[in-house]
């Protein structure tokens, strides 16, 4: 049994990188001055390959890279699991004080100052830069992927979709064609669910239309699809798997794959 135990541990990849190491592959994955980037990550993932690597500094990396005229988006939403179920338990959501469910760095950028966070009380997104307002602005004005949201209108910005630590699984962008396709609309939203919005002393009635909980896809099949169309890639440097993709393409991409039925 000891031996046993000795072999699996030496198996545990522990590959590691340097910061400047890190700024190479953000460059590759399209991080780059003036870019708008939508950003997955993993810190565990990332803090296992860059050592001494934190919330705070990865932010501020990615802020010093993106420069001035550069746009980073990042998810916040309030909870894990299924939307369904979140919204029937949660009738309210506080656009400054409902924390985020999904990954330190999250909560960590949003709270701070100059992100400024879509009102949407499932899939709220914070953001900095140049087209941040812009960008989050509009969300409560429509459904939740749909024309208004920050998902579907990073396109319009020539964005890139990135997952640092993680790949597709993480891609809230797929639920854009879910929104706005017809048929598949049809399949995967549940009936139509009222919250409150609150914004300081303003208050909002929206009304949303959650994910059925047995909604499913075939992701490695829409994974393939998207990888052998070029429209999705897959990077990887010392064991970090990250992914990159244009917004628009991927879009365009999705719709197509739910015209043909791949994408259920």
């Amino acid at each position: 049994m000891y031996r046993e135990l000795k072999l699996r541990v030496s198996r545990v990849d522990r590959r590691t990188m340097t910061e400047t190491e890190l700024e190479n592959l953000l460059a590759q994955l399209g991080i780059v001055p003036g870019a708008t980037i939508f950003l997955h990550s993993s810190m565990d993932e990332i803090t296992r390959r860059v050592r001494g690597m934190t919330a705070p500094r990865l932010i501020q990396l990615l802020q010093d890279t993106l420069g001035p005229n550069g746009t980073l988006l990042i998810p916040t939403f309030p909870f894990v699991g299924k939307q369904y179920f979140y919204v029937q338990k949660n009738p309210k959501f506080d656009v400054r004080r409902t924390p985020s469910k999904v990954g330190l760095l999250t909560e960590v950028f949003r709270r701070l100052p100059s992100v400024v966070r879509s009102l949407h009380p499932t899939h709220p997104v914070a953001a900095w830069g140049r087209h941040a307002v812009e960008l989050t602005s509009t969300h409560h004005l429509g459904s939740t992927f749909g024309e208004t949201s920050p998902f579907y209108k990073i396109q319009n910005f020539g964005g890139r979709v990135i997952g640092l630590g993680t790949r597709i699984e993480s891609y809230t962008i797929l639920h854009v064609a879910d929104d706005l396709h017809r048929k598949r609309r049809s399949q995967v939203f549940a009936e139509q669910h009222s919250t409150l919005l609150i914004d300081g002393d303003s208050q909002i009635h929206y009304q949303l239309f959650p994910l059925r909980p047995d909604a499913s896809r075939n992701l490695a099949r829409v994974e393939k699809q998207l990888l052998r169309r070029g429209v999705l890639t897959y990077i990887s440097a010392a064991g970090l798997k990250c992914a990159t993709a244009g917004a628009a393409d991927f879009i365009r991409s999705s719709m197509q794959l739910a015209e043909e039925g791949i994408f259920l």
